[in-house]
């Protein structure tokens, strides 16, 4: 998938996105939370876009 474009800027560290998914039962490598997390700003990312360009 790629990185994602503002990736410095993230909030959520791959760390993070690995303890969250292992406290509901799923085990995730550090290269799977990284594609997890591009994926989940890149829905976030077109989600704003949609909303400020209906506006």
């Amino acid at each position: 998938m790629g990185d994602y474009p503002h990736q410095n800027k993230r909030r959520i560290s791959n760390e993070k996105v690995i303890k969250i998914l292992k406290e509901n039962g799923i085990t995730a490598t550090e290269e799977q939370a990284k594609e997890i997390l591009n994926f989940l700003y890149l829905l976030a990312d077109l989600a704003i876009k949609k909303y400020f360009n209906e506006k």
